[in-house]
């Protein structure tokens, strides 16, 4: 995310901000995997000095596998480089790229194109609670426990599209469509049920999320793997604009595979 809530840090800054941090990540959302997310100027900063900072992190334990969150891939090429040189850890790191992927960009014009629901339908947020409806649908669940995911609905922008009941008193209005951001600031879990596609409904959806983000000053941005290449693409009807490729990357500890980690987590 970018926008007038971000600043630099730098120099004595560093510090105080580590302590921060020291002393939130231990009450932030649980989560199945140690996950980071990597923005680097390599133009500035050699491998050296960044791999000190990486290796300084408070609440990281390098002894277990850590998920570098999607970037470009000069950034995951790096970040590569830092675990296969053995510049982090206790030296028993293997670096392994994964989930080649491309990054769209929704421009700031477009929430001024905004979209209305059907008739019977209407648009509000996700509600914590409905975190059991909706993980189960999404690709990279494997991320987030349901404590973590529910946590993560209480604190970032989204959307949810609702069928009103057919007007009978035990007739309940129905959870449809969703999408939320993930906590660094790309599109999360995008779903419409099956038995309701082909009607417009993703671009309602994603139009309103877009609204409410960039009213904020942020830019909204989406991730697309290889399974997902072909909607990353239609999304170019909506007005997305491609970027960049992009990939992740996982520390593991020597010998260790990436499906046989994944297995341990589904």
């Amino acid at each position: 995310m970018a926008g007038r809530f971000l600043r630099c840090v730098h120099g004595k800054e560093l510090l105080a901000l580590k302590e921060r941090l020291a002393a939130h990540l231990p009450n932030s959302a649980i989560k199945k995997v140690q996950s980071l997310s990597v923005f680097w100027n390599p133009e500035e900063e050699d491998e050296e000095e960044v791999a000190q900072m990486i290796g300084s992190l408070p609440g990281i334990d390098w002894r277990k596998p850590v998920f570098f969150s999607t970037s470009s891939k000069t950034i995951s090429s790096k970040v590569t480089s830092i675990g296969n040189n053995q510049l982090v850890g206790d030296g028993n790191i293997e670096a392994h790229t994964v989930e080649d992927s491309s990054m769209y960009e929704i421009p700031p014009q477009l929430p001024h194109i905004q979209c209305s629901p059907p008739e019977g339908f209407y648009l509000d947020s996700l509600r914590p609670e409905e975190v059991a409806l909706v993980m189960p649908f999404w690709m990279y669940q494997w991320t987030e426990t349901y404590s973590g995911h529910e946590t993560l609905l209480r604190s970032v922008p989204s959307v949810a599209l609702r069928k009103r009941g057919d007007g009978d008193p035990t007739s309940k209005d129905q959870l449809v469509g969703w999408i939320h951001l993930y906590n660094n600031g790309i599109l999360g879990n995008f779903f419409v049920l099956p038995e309701y596609r082909g009607q417009g409904l993703s671009k309602v959806i994603l139009y309103e999320l877009v609204w409410k983000v960039q009213k904020d000053g942020l830019f909204t941005y989406g991730i697309f793997d290889a399974h997902m290449k072909k909607y990353g693409e239609n999304t170019k009807k909506y007005g997305t604009v491609r970027h960049m490729d992009m990939e992740a990357v996982f520390y593991l500890a020597k010998g260790d595979t990436v499906d046989g980690f994944m297995k341990t987590l589904l």
